[in-house]
């Protein structure tokens, strides 16, 4: 399947990057005009493999584990990554080993989860509209911290999804199977607003070096996603359903803050970064420079009549000496 979807995309999607569509201009100009000196920027700039390793291999690297704001997103997306993976084992665990659901039921409550990915997708779908409008009225300069809210909000649901279906799940002889199928609602909500909102913090965060901090950002996902699944069996094997869901949730439980941690303190965090461009950072400091400025003009233009120096200082001295 996916190498389908690769050869379509290799087939019919258009290209789209800016400096390999000047080139192809340039190309054509060329050829239509017999000017051979017409030329795009692009062409200018000689790759060699080192510059290569550097550019792809080395800095999304620097960005993973030098930027703090990717670190510990990473981090935090990373542990819910490795938690949809793990659902692949605790599903079949309680719902074919605790509700004797065969392999084709036993699959149908993953659609809890799908339910509620798709209530979050509706209600992100509506508070976009406020974002658009705060964009436009910031000069459509992002403010990376604006994308936020959806994850703060995700965190905790997701959290209380897995307690919800731990302490629902345990006993199939006596609580319906309905009943940890809806806590997909939550865990699923909380997977797509977290997803969402970070990856989308982390691109308006880094412009022009988001392809390596996501990059980064996927290496570490996929780790996660690749060790979780290993030790899922013996965590609820070992621990119980019902307490290796409190385990977990209290780890999500913990990770929530950081969005919230990031909305307080990430512009002072992203104006000490080398990787981050931080435009509406310059906004600021330009919109502080041009207060300032109208509060020094209109400081001197009371110099007058406070220190006696301007017109009404200089008549009423004219007075005195009459």
């Amino acid at each position: 399947m996916g190498f389908s979807a690769f050869g379509l995309l290799l087939a019919f999607l258009p290209e789209t990057y800016p400096p390999i569509i000047l080139v192809n201009k340039a190309s054509e100009l060329r050829r239509r005009t017999q000017n051979w000196g017409i030329h795009a920027k692009q062409e200018e700039i000689e790759v060699d493999f080192r510059e290569l390793i550097t550019k792809n291999v080395s800095r999304p690297m620097r960005i993973l584990f030098l930027e703090p704001i990717v670190l510990f997103i990473s981090l935090y997306m990373s542990f819910i990554y490795g938690l949809l993976y793990l659902f692949l084992t605790a599903y079949a665990l309680v719902f074919q080993g605790k509700y004797g659901f065969n392999e084709g039921l036993g699959g149908l409550p993953y659609f809890g989860m799908v339910f509620g990915e798709i209530i979050a997708f509706i209600v992100i779908a509506f508070t976009s509209r406020s974002y658009a409008r705060k964009l436009e009225a910031n000069n459509n300069i992002p403010v990376p911290e604006w994308r936020l809210y959806p994850a703060i909000a995700g965190g905790i649901v997701f959290a209380i999804g897995l307690f919800w279906f731990g302490w629902t799940g345990f006993k199939g002889d006596q609580i319906p199977w309905i009943v940890p199928t809806l806590s997909g609602l939550c865990t699923g909500f909380g997977l797509f607003s977290i997803f969402f909102s970070l990856l989308n913090y982390i691109v308006d965060a880094y412009l022009m070096f988001a392809a390596s901090a996501i990059a980064g950002n996927t290496f570490m996902r996929a780790t996660f996603g690749a060790v979780f699944p290993l030790f899922a069996t013996y965590m609820f094997d070992g621990m119980g359903i019902q307490w290796a869901s409190t385990l977990l949730g209290c780890v999500a439980l913990a990770l929530a803050p950081m969005p919230v941690i990031f909305l307080l303190y990430g512009k002072k965090i992203r104006a000490k970064s080398t990787f981050a461009p931080a435009p509406d950072l310059a906004q600021e400091a330009r919109r502080r420079q041009l207060r300032d400025a109208e509060a020094n003009m209109g400081a001197v233009g009371h110099d007058g009549p406070i220190g006696g120096t301007g017109v009404d200082g200089h008549n009423e001295a004219e007075k005195k000496s009459a």
